[in-house]
This record gives structure tokens, sequence and C-alpha cells, in this order.
């Protein structure tokens, strides 16, 4: 299998595959079923509405310790999975099929606890015509040196169990603020961009670095790449 090198790479993989392989499942099932049992990534199909699956391929069955036949609903996820960002990421998964744009691709990170170890996951979701989501899953090891990145970007801010704690009590203005500053801009330029004086941007920095418990530029960058790349800054 190709490894990819950029998150531009993995998310165009992923709008590829995911879009080849729900329309052979449509157009000739057998051959998918086939095909899917041999894949070396995780594709399964789940209700709009449960999300629990209604079929995954043995690789993804095997991950979850899931007899063949069976199909794991959403508590059987729940308890390999980082409970805070499972929810967060059924809260986007649910705006998404509000949504209900066909041709829109839903595209989040995940992280589960697989044979004793977390293992980051990088997911996708599409709606079929069936009106069901279609999915594949990709682990963070199988990006190559990209992968290895994201996984230790995410794993700098989620090997503290409390990270999605500090994040949640930042105000929208903070966010925002960490993003820019996170980005290198300057107090004056954030208070340019946010509309705030610059004693103001860094009486926020301040309770920022305060918040998040973060001792450097460094720490904060990571803090912020590692929401980034969930989509929650």
């Amino acid at each position: 299998m190709k490894k990819l090198h950029t998150e531009s790479e993995i998310i165009s993989g992923n709008s590829m595959k995911i879009y080849q392989l729900a329309k052979l499942l449509q157009t000739q099932p057998e051959i998918f079923y086939q095909i899917a049992e041999y894949l070396p990534f995780v594709v399964f199909q789940s209700e709009r509405e449960s999300l629990n699956w209604q079929w995954g391929n043995n690789f993804g069955l095997d991950y979850f310790e899931v007899n063949q036949g069976e199909a794991p609903d959403l508590s059987t996820l729940a308890k390999k999975a980082n409970t805070e960002i499972l929810d967060y990421n059924i809260t986007k998964i649910k705006h998404f099929a509000k949504q209900n744009d066909k041709n829109a691709m839903c595209s989040y990170y995940q992280l589960f606890e697989f044979e004793n170890k977390n293992q980051w996951v990088s997911s996708s979701k599409i709606i079929t015509c069936d009106n069901n989501f279609f999915s594949i899953s990709y682990f963070l090891e199988d990006f190559a040196g990209f992968g290895t990145y994201i996984h230790e970007v995410l794993d700098t801010t989620f090997s503290d169990i409390n990270a999605w704690k500090k994040f949640q009590a930042l105000s929208k203005k903070e966010k925002n603020i960490l993003q820019l500053i996170a980005q290198g801009k300057s107090a004056k330029e954030i208070a340019k961009a946010t509309f705030i004086s610059e004693h103001t941007v860094r009486t926020h920095r301040k309770n920022i670095y305060r918040k998040i418990d973060v001792k450097n530029l460094y720490g904060l960058i990571k803090f912020a790449e590692s929401f980034k790349l969930l989509g929650a800054l």
C-alpha cells in the first residue's frame, strides 16, 4: 500500500478510495465484499441515525475484537475510545448528516486503545444513496512520515487526560487568539484581526498559557495543532 506523506494527500487519497469503494458496493456488491476482506484498512457501513455498524470488513472486526457475523454498536466502540474526542466526533458527524450533502466527505481523527496502547485513526465518511454512512479508517502509522508527525502532535497533547477539559475551558475569543498565536502572529497583528487592544491580547495570551498549563510557545503550538487537526479550532 502506498505510503501517504501530507495531510492533503491523506484527504485526497481517502476521497478517491471511499467513492470508488462505495460505487463498487452499489454496482457490484459481490465483488466489493470479496475485495473488502483483503483491504489493509477498516471499511464499514453504519446506520445514519444510530451510527451502529451494519457491516465491517475483517480488518475492522479484528481490531475491535468483534466476531465475524456481528456488527459493533456505538457502545462497543466507546469502550476503546477516548470519550471526549468520541463525543466531539459524534457531534461533528451528526452535523454532517443533517446537511445531507451526498457529494461531501466528513473527515476526523479518533483515539482508540488497541493491544494495550493508544492509537490514532484517521476516518472519513460519506452518505450513500441508500442514506447510510459508508466509511474508511486508517491507522496513522500507515501514513509514513506525516502520519508519525500527526501521531506525535496529538500524543503531545492527549498524553494529558485533561487536555480536552483544558481546551473547553477556553472562551471562543481565547480559542481564536490561541490559533493566531500558533500561526506566529504578533500582538499587534492579533489586535488588528480581533478588534481589541494589544494590552487585551497580552492579557488573553497570559490567561491561555495558564488555562492550558503550558510554559512556552512550543507547548502552545503543539496544543493548538492538536485541536486544529481534530477540527476543533
